[in-house]
Formats: structure tokens, sequence, C-alpha cells
């Protein structure tokens, strides 16, 4: 495919990358990638202020560190094989709280592997090595590839036949600058560009040890939480070592979330394992793509550009920092090579979002007045598909993927849509309204 007339690249070229996180070192590593194939020498800068092996938010990109089967899968890609001293959980199951029951959620195919990590050194007040840290592990590993990596923090970037990166130590220009800083970073001034970051929400995250080490079993199991709490969308306990991370998403969350969730009567089980509070932060988090994530000479990704709602941030920084990359190198870096050959991707995320929004929506129709009805008609459903083979259980194949972020909103609506599905849900609601709840009954209450 012929390149776009224009701006390109060419030997010698430097490429500045804002961020030194996942989408700062994806973004290092595919164009140092594509560049090796074109057999095009050039020079690769990654600015990134934090030091990611220190404890709390210091070091700490604000995330709940899972790592879905799409993320494992572009780290191989990559040619990369996350060390074992990172994995903090390999998540077998979720038990999802809903309705005041406790419904097991097994991973549907054994051959995709969730996992969890810390992305900087851990809990503030928590006893963990700096080697932990998942961002530092990615970041050394695009050094190694050839990138260079600048302990600055990036306050101006300015137009002009180059770029200039302003940072606290001086000024340099390159032929294209990267901006993966994320939309929990402080954005650098930005001069003779229309860039503007994402919309975005408020979550709250803590990370909790338990007065006894997390058994073998605890280790493999994350909790999901619906309902009850104003705004909440769901809240999850993921474990990680001997602690538990626990994210709350939802709208407008105020006042201390994280004490009201705790305070959740099927919660009791942490207050009588006497949990305590070793980091908590109010991160933000994108729902709806950049205005205008890309202009000659500058392309944003990861979640500075788009990113899946909700769910495989790190996912999405693999993919969008792919495209970015294989558009600077084979097609350009005006913004009309950017406009034919990244924007498809970034609009085709956008969609899929959209369908995600409708599917969340299901969760928040629990805070309604039909909430105890939607509730045990999903759970008659759930309930009556553990009598069936693995791969006809629709219901739980749609939960454990949007639980993980593992597939797209569309696949996960194709199969919760499913006309079977959706008969099945409208018959367990008149069941609900006519015959009781004798179903329910055998379900376990939360522990």
């Amino acid at each position: 495919m012929p390149p776009h007339a224009g701006l390109h690249l060419s030997s010698g070229s430097r490429i500045a990358i804002v961020g030194g996180g996942p989408a700062g070192s994806f973004a290092a590593l595919h164009v140092l990638r594509f560049a090796s194939h074109l057999g095009i020498p050039i020079s690769v800068t990654i600015f990134e202020r934090k030091d990611f092996g220190r404890r709390g938010a210091a070091g700490c990109n604000k995330c709940a560190g899972i790592l879905s089967a799409r993320a494992m899968q572009g780290l191989a890609e990559l040619g990369l094989q996350i060390p074992e001293r990172l994995v903090l959980a390999r998540l077998q199951g979720y038990t999802l709280h809903m309705a005041g029951h406790a419904l097991e959620v097994s991973r549907p195919d054994p051959t995709r592997t969730i996992i969890s990590v810390y992305r900087g050194g851990g809990p503030l007040r928590g006893d963990l090595p700096p080697s932990v840290s998942f961002d530092g592990w990615l970041l050394a590993e695009a050094r190694a590839a050839g990138a260079e990596v600048v302990v600055a923090n990036v306050r101006r970037i300015v137009a002009g036949p180059l770029v200039d990166v302003e940072t606290d130590g001086g000024r340099d220009s390159f032929e294209l600058v990267i901006l993966a800083g994320g939309v929990n970073a402080q954005p650098p001034a930005m001069e003779g560009f229309r860039y503007t970051p994402p919309k975005t929400e408020v979550m709250a995250q803590d990370e909790l040890a338990l007065r006894s080490p997390l058994t073998p079993a605890q280790r493999r199991q994350a909790h999901v939480y619906v309902g009850q709490q104003a705004g909440l969308i769901f809240g999850a306990l993921i474990p990680k070592g001997d602690y538990l991370s626990l994210s709350l998403l939802g709208h407008e969350l105020s006042g201390n979330p994280v004490a009201a969730f705790l305070a959740r009567e099927d919660c009791a089980w942490l207050g009588a394992a006497q949990a305590t509070g070793l980091c908590g932060c109010r991160p933000r988090i994108a729902v709806a793509p950049a205005p205008h994530p890309f202009t000659d000479r500058l392309v944003a990704v990861g979640d500075a550009a788009v990113t899946r709602l909700y769910k495989d941030g790190i996912g999405s920084a693999f993919v969008t920092t792919r495209q970015a990359a294989w558009t600077a190198l084979y097609a350009g870096i005006s913004e009309d090579a950017f406009a034919h050959h990244y924007a498809p991707l970034c609009r085709s995320i956008a969609r899929d979002n959209r369908i995600g929004q409708l599917l969340f929506g299901t969760w928040q129709a629990h805070q309604g007045p039909l909430y105890e009805l939607w509730g045990r008609s999903w759970l008659r459903v759930l309930l009556t598909e553990q009598t069936l083979p693995v791969g006809q259980r629709r219901g739980q194949f749609a939960l454990w993927n949007m639980l993980t972020g593992d597939s797209s909103y569309a696949h996960i609506a194709r199969h919760a849509l499913h006309p079977r599905m959706f008969g099945g849900l409208i018959a367990a609601a008149l069941s609900e309204v006519w015959q009781g709840r004798t179903a329910l009954r055998r379900l376990p209450k939360p522990h």
C-alpha cells in the first residue's frame, strides 16, 4: 500500500513518547519493531516522571491491574513473557454478589488466562519489593529494545516544522510526538494543536490486607458486587498475593464510597477478616474518546485517545499503539495518514463502547424499583445454565467477559441477547412473578 503524500519518517528521525506507562512502552516497542523491519534507524525517547518501583501513588498509574487474555497475547506478539514475580493471582472464577445471593461464575475457556498485577510498587503501607511493578518491567523492556528513557515532566508541546518538547530540563525537537500519558497524568500545555483529553469519570480504589493470608482458593477467586449503593455500577475485589484490590466503578460516586462498600451486608466477611486499608485513591477513567486524537506530527494512544469502556485498558493500549506505530512507519505522520489508517480503529472501539454502555446500563437498572425482579430473574437463568454444557452457558459467558474485559462488547451482546437467552430471562421474570423464589433458595448466601 503506497504511503500518503505528506510527512514521513526517515533514517535518523526522532520520536518522543510522552508517558512511560504501558501505552508509552508499547508505543516504543512497536515503533522500534516496525522500523527494524523496514531497515530505518530511528531514535525513540520516552519521557516519564514517575519511578514505577515506588510504593503508593508515587509509583502507581492508578489501575485495577488486570491483564486480559488479549493483553497477554499482545505481550507474546512482542516476544515478551511476563515474569512470574509479577503475577499476583491467576483468576479462575468470579463470585457475583447480586440480589442478596452469591453465584459462582467459572472461566468458560480454561486456555484464556486472566492475571492480576500491581502497576507500581504496591500499596503504600505494604511490604512488596520494587520488582513487583508491571509498568516498571515493561518500561525496562522498552529500554532494552533501544528506547531512551528520560526521567522528566513534559510541560509544553509546541507545533512547528518539528515538534518542540519542553521539560523541566530544557527543550528538544522531534519529527513525531506520541501522547501516551493517560487520563490520570497532568497533560502538558499544547501550543498549535487542537488535542483535548477524553471525558472521564471518577472511581474509587483501595488496597486491603486481611488478618490472615488468603488461602490458595481465595487467591484464584475475584468477587463482584452489584446494587445496594447509589451510583455504583459494580464493585470488585481482586486478589493480589495476600492483598485484595478494591475497585468501585460508578457515576458520580460521592462521600466515602469505600467505607459505604465495606459496610454492605454482603461484605460482612471482610469485617470478620479485619480488612485494613493500605492505600486509597480516586483515579479517573476515560468514558469517551478524545475529540481530536491526532494531527500532523502528533498522535495520542491508549486512554489518551480511546480505550475500552471500564475494562482492559492495557489491552486497548496495545492495539492503539500498534496501529498508530504502523501508520507512522508505513503510511506517514500526517493528519491524513492517521485519518486513513488509525482513526478507523479508534472509531471501532468507540462504537463497541456504546454497546458496552447499554450492557452496563442493565447493572444500573438494579438501582431502580425493578431491581429485585431483574436480579432474581438473572439469577434464575444463570442457575438453570449450570445444568447445560459449558459451551451453551450464554449468560455465564457474557458475565465472565463483562467482568474481565476478555471479549468485545458486541460479542458479549450477541450472547446476552441471543433469543434463547432473552427468552429464558422473560420466562424467569414471569416465573418470579407467579411462582415465587423456589429456585433461588438453592443458591448460597454471601459469606
